[in-house]
């Protein structure tokens, strides 16, 4: 019986240092998740800015190209108001939104990306947590069964009661 209390003194103390090893090592998955998860909404933020500058570029290149294709056909003779010069410039404007759309897709990909990124950190924390602390009991539930059968080494139980 006197060398148990050493011995569970020692397994305290061993559980005591692997928990709070456990304990920095999730900490800092933790920092580094939290990190990551910055990184991701500054990268969101600047590809939204990103955005819609190429977005306004657009506008301002598609009102442009149907001012000057206005004034080739008023120079040709051709009115606004005919099936040609409207059809031109419906097209125009389709092509600015076609564009918009693969602006915006491209946009909500990246910005997707960077999110998975940073979802991905803390998916990595949260397992790295989940095996320190499955180690942790690991360890004392195995420093344990070994105290415990020391200690039925010296104390054998009687069964002939």
């Amino acid at each position: 019986m006197a060398t148990a209390a050493p011995a569970l003194i020692m397994m305290a103390v061993s559980a005591a240092s692997s928990a709070a090893a456990a304990s920095r090592s999730s900490s800092q998955a933790k920092a580094q998740a939290k990190y990551q998860q910055q990184v991701a909404d500054r990268n969101k933020a600047l590809q939204k800015i990103q955005a819609d500058r190429e977005e306004k570029a657009r506008r301002e290149q598609a009102k442009s190209d149907a001012a000057s294709a206005r004034v080739r056909m008023g120079a040709s003779g051709i009115t606004n108001a005919g099936g040609s010069s409207q059809a031109l410039l419906r097209g125009i404007r389709e092509d600015q939104n076609d564009d918009i759309s693969q602006i915006r897709f491209n946009s909500e990909v990246g910005m997707q990306g960077s999110q998975m990124s940073a979802d991905q950190a803390l998916h990595s924390a949260n397992v790295q947590k989940s095996n320190s602390n499955f180690q942790l009991a690991t360890g004392l539930i195995k420093e344990g069964a070994s105290e415990y059968s020391g200690y039925l080494k010296e104390n054998p139980i009687d069964t002939s009661k």
